[in-house]
């Protein structure tokens, strides 16, 4: 057979899609090579140009669908496909769910070190949102003059909307009039532009009285999360997760584990690390007896905390800490009849964070996934270490990768792996592991 030549920028292909990646493209393969290509539905063929050549793979964009999936439907939002935001509007929401089970799945074993059989028994049905649209109760937005839209996916360029079809009603309401409104409040403007066309990047968010209302970008940020993560790019907003009605069920869920936990280990005690403004913190300790530590590196952030904590007179329990977590590591052991809430940033722990909760010593600083530092403690067990930790992560390869850490020394097992769709129409997913002794 002769050897098929390397496609060229431009150059139309057909192949068949086998599966979704993370980042929500489908992946497909021509000849030798691995081919990106979103809009896409694992089955499909497709027929697409090339639109980059790399080393190692290509991308193409979408022509035509040459065989439809039979989860293929007509996106409802008329810039589907368009803005950098719903990449998967075109596939029926319960294919969704299942490939999002399928890429915790392939995350898990590319990067964990679980076994495949292990893997199976452990990850669970993604549990699904309550609302497959009308659920973020923020948006980001950008603004050039009364225009008001997205960037279209890769660029710069606005597209502008006048609705979006994942934001509540009450946000898709505001829209109609903030480009106006925009105009007339010159006096609440910064001095910060995104310096392409000099656009203004605006939010628009519900607070937890149900007031609808904007800020534009401060430049003063918490901790970010990413594009579609669950902490807000703008200091002080009230809620910690976009889809409010999701992070209910995602709180009684952690909740309950928290609560078995306790019953079953005699655990006395919980470390909240990377706890925002107590998202989970204060439903816990509302449902159980027990003490706390609450650690978050933004101050306004551990403010609201300090003001909720007044107001629910928990200050006798409940202890917060303005500080890195890495940091408070350092000087804070934590033992095994206490145990553990990691919620980080979709970056996953700081290296320093996991040695630390498996009181191991010597890691760089530059050090991310060394083998030699898991095969050097490999056995020892550690000097200390929380009973058990509840690990929440909004992206499931970080997790992995630091599940293989947190299981390296043989001091802990995975018990358990849940996913929560917190982003319907989109690839994202949130899981939840419990690791036990």
């Amino acid at each position: 057979m002769p050897e098929i030549e390397k496609p060229k920028v431009g150059a139309i292909i057909k192949l068949t899609i086998d599966r979704l990646s993370i980042g929500g493209r489908g992946v497909g393969r021509f000849g030798p090579w691995v081919v990106f290509i979103p809009e896409t539905i694992a089955g499909e063929e497709v027929e697409a140009k090339i639109s980059k050549v790399k080393k190692n793979y290509l991308e193409a964009q979408l022509l035509g669908v040459l065989r439809r999936s039979e989860f293929r439907i007509e996106p409802p939002c008329p810039i589907a496909g368009k803005c950098g935001g719903c990449g998967w509007q075109h596939i029926e929401y319960s294919e969704q769910l299942r490939q999002k089970f399928l890429l915790v799945k392939e995350a898990m074993t590319k990067f964990s070190g679980l076994g495949e059989e292990e893997i199976g028994n452990l990850v669970q049905k993604v549990i699904p949102s309550p609302s497959e649209f009308r659920y973020r109760n923020r948006i980001q937005v950008h603004v050039s003059g009364e225009r008001i839209g997205y960037h279209a996916r890769g660029t710069n360029n606005l597209i502008e909307i006048k609705d979006c079809l994942i934001a509540e009603e009450g946000l898709s309401a505001r829209l109609k009039t903030l480009g106006v409104e925009l105009m007339q409040s010159r006096d609440r403007r910064s001095s910060v532009f995104t310096k392409q066309n000099r656009q203004r990047r605006i939010e628009l968010f519900r607070t937890e009285q149900g007031i609808v209302d904007w800020r534009e970008e401060s430049g003063s940020f918490g901790r970010e999360a990413g594009e579609q993560g669950t902490t807000s790019l703008f200091e002080g907003n009230l809620f910690s997760q976009v889809n409010q009605g999701q992070n209910l069920r995602l709180i009684a869920y952690v909740t309950e584990l928290c609560r078995s936990l306790v019953v079953e280990s005699g655990l006395t005690k919980i470390y909240d690390l990377y706890s925002g403004n107590g998202n989970f913190t204060f439903p816990i300790l509302e449902a159980l007896s027990i003490q706390a530590v609450a650690v978050e590196i933004n101050q306004k952030s551990t403010e609201i905390a300090n003001s909720k904590s007044l107001q629910k007179g928990m200050g006798d329990r409940l202890e917060i800490q303005c500080s890195d977590v890495a940091e408070f590591l350092a000087s804070n052991a934590i033992h095994k009849e206490e145990f553990v809430l990691l919620d980080p940033p979709r970056t996953g722990c700081d290296p320093k964070v996991l040695s630390s909760l498996l009181g191991w010593d010597g890691w760089g600083d530059n050090d991310r996934s060394d083998e030699d530092m898991i095969s050097k403690n490999k056995g020892s067990k550690g000097s200390t270490g929380p009973g058990a930790i509840v690990y929440v992560s909004c992206h499931p390869v970080t997790l992995a990768r630091d599940l293989k850490i947190l299981l390296g020394d043989g001091k802990y097992r995975v018990r358990s792996l849940q996913p929560f769709d917190m982003f319907p129409q989109t690839d994202h997913v949130e899981v939840v592991a419990v690791l036990v002794r």
